[in-house]
């Protein structure tokens, strides 16, 4: 890396990642907002907005805590959906600010950016998937740097706050419970190389939460009577029936047992996963920068082990994708601050072309996508 370069790395990086957040957030939240203002139903509210309003109206289920807290703090519908875009809002804005702070704890090579700009990490995902950002799983975003940050600067209070956040995270959708893998890596080398026994009281509540939200999820997956009872209580406070269309509130019933996903999938030949296996593919390449990536190797083995019921369960797989490159990055970012972690040299022009020029759809690809490059993509193939 130049000279030149790495003195002005630190604000180029933090310009252009926050550039992406504010963009994605800023185009967001005016189209929710102006919906929300003229009365109407915002594009895809079912899914990003109801996703967080599941509550316990209609019974104990998986996915309520967040949208339980919502229920109870306003009954107007258009000040609880204001409520929930400015916590979507914050919650990216912080884990943006958080993951940068410990991505800029050290001296970054210029490949480093393969990762950050990736169009599988999180801030580029939320940036060019539209209809795939916003949900849940960006609490762990928030919880994953934060207790990083603590473990770093041997803050008890960071740490344990972000054990409460990831504790609210897991009551609020299972697929944080299955993120733990990413929490118990960092420990569990701290606890072995640097010898932190003190970390064990940290460890084993964490361990223990994810295994009970995960139990939880199973035994009180939801049955059509509950996501009735959700939507009533909605309605009853003058939500837009359509919320529960189709959406995550009435699909809560139905994707916890596998059957959907995987009977779609073999009944249309397969044809959903193909697109998805080349973008992998293509997702892996930044691993294979690691020059010692077999040192590494087990817990990204044990990640996709972890992940793997997501992608049997339902077809979001670009969000499942997104959602363990992202944790794997950023836990690369807090080892390659006290180890000797070594990335090879990769030049500028393959870098843009990886972080530009291609994305991964987070729900039923169907044609190949040319990522920030697709509006001129598309200009141009309208224009031949």
């Amino acid at each position: 890396m130049s000279r030149g370069f790495a003195d002005h790395a630190p604000l180029f990086y933090t310009i252009a990642a926050s550039a992406l957040v504010l963009v994605t957030i800023l185009q967001y939240l005016i189209i929710m907002a102006s919906a929300i203002a003229a009365k109407e139903l915002p594009d895809n509210a079912e899914y990003q907005i109801a996703d967080w309003l599941i509550n316990y109206q209609g019974g104990f289920v998986r996915r309520g805590f967040i949208g339980q807290l919502l229920y109870f703090i306003s009954d107007s519908p258009s000040v609880t959906m204001y409520i929930t875009l400015s916590l979507q809002a914050g919650i990216l804005i912080v884990a943006t600010t958080l993951t940068m702070r410990l991505f800029l704890k050290t001296q970054r090579e210029l490949t480093w950016c393969i990762f950050l700009f990736s169009p599988l990490f999180f801030i580029e995902f939320q940036f060019l998937n539209e209809y795939g950002s916003f949900f849940k799983e960006i609490i762990v975003y928030l919880a994953l740097p934060l207790y990083l940050l603590g473990l770093h600067n041997n803050q008890r209070w960071q740490r344990i706050l972000a054990m409460m956040i990831y504790t609210v995270g897991a009551f609020s959708h299972e697929l944080i419970s299955l993120c733990i893998i990413f929490f118990v890596w960092p420990i569990w080398q701290a606890i072995r190389e640097q010898n932190r026994r003190d970390l064990w009281p940290e460890l084993i509540p964490l361990v223990l939460i994810a295994g009970i939200s995960a139990i939880t999820a199973f035994l009180f997956n939801g049955n059509p009577e509950i996501s009735k009872g959700i939507c009533q209580s909605l309605i009853i406070k003058g939500f837009d029936p359509m919320i529960c269309e189709c959406g995550s509130i009435g699909w809560i019933s139905s994707d916890i047992n596998g059957t959907l996903a995987w009977s779609n999938i073999l009944k249309d030949g397969g044809y959903v996963i193909w697109p998805y296996v080349g973008e992998a593919v293509v997702g892996s390449i930044p691993f294979f920068a690691i020059k010692d990536l077999k040192r590494h190797l087990i817990w990204l083995i044990l990640g996709l082990i972890a992940f793997a019921p997501l992608f049997i369960l339902a077809y979001d797989y670009g969000r499942w994708m997104s959602l363990f490159f992202t944790l794997s990055a950023i836990n690369f970012f807090y080892i390659s601050i006290h180890k000797d972690f070594a990335l090879r040299k990769i030049s500028l022009i393959p870098i843009l072309l990886y972080c530009c020029c291609w994305s991964v759809t987070h729900f039923l690809a169907h044609t190949f996508n040319f990522g920030l490059l697709n509006p001129i993509a598309l200009y141009l193939f309208q224009n031949m």
